[in-house]
């Protein structure tokens, strides 16, 4: 969900810290995965609206389509993911990587993360659509 390894990883610690600090609140063990899912995605929230995350434009969707990169090999394939998700807002790249990544459906999307119902459907697909124009190599 974030835009580098650094944060992830930094955000990937203070929500394992807050879990533990929390543990108290887990009244199922086998509803862990959940619990800590939930956690996870509100540390991430979060931080950021401390940060006051901009969003950023597609204005720079050709420097990505323009890079050489192989597909057809799994490495450079997960680049040019990580790089054309780093390009979405955050509340794209929060629910297209729940939604897809995770599985969610939109409905426990809503339950995570507290959005409105309509914003997550429309997160997702407005994310999607821009992963399929970053991620489609260009005719030359």
């Amino acid at each position: 969900m974030c835009r580098d390894d650094a944060e992830a990883d930094d955000l990937a610690q203070e929500a394992f810290v807050k879990a533990w600090d929390r543990l108290g609140d887990l009244e199922t063990p086998a509803a862990f995965a959940g619990w800590f899912r939930r956690v996870a995605v509100t540390t991430f929230l979060m931080a950021k609206r401390k940060q006051k995350a901009n969003f950023e434009s597609l204005d720079d969707a050709a420097e990505i389509a323009s890079e050489d990169s192989a597909p057809d090999r799994v490495a450079g394939a997960k680049i040019d993911l990580q790089r054309a998700l780093a390009r979405l807002s955050d509340g794209e790249r929060l629910c297209v990587s729940l939604n897809h990544g995770e599985g969610l459906s939109h409905a426990e999307i809503v339950d995570l993360t507290g959005l409105p119902l309509g914003t997550v459907k429309s997160h997702v697909q407005r994310g999607m659509e821009k992963l399929r124009r970053l991620l489609t190599p260009q005719a030359a």
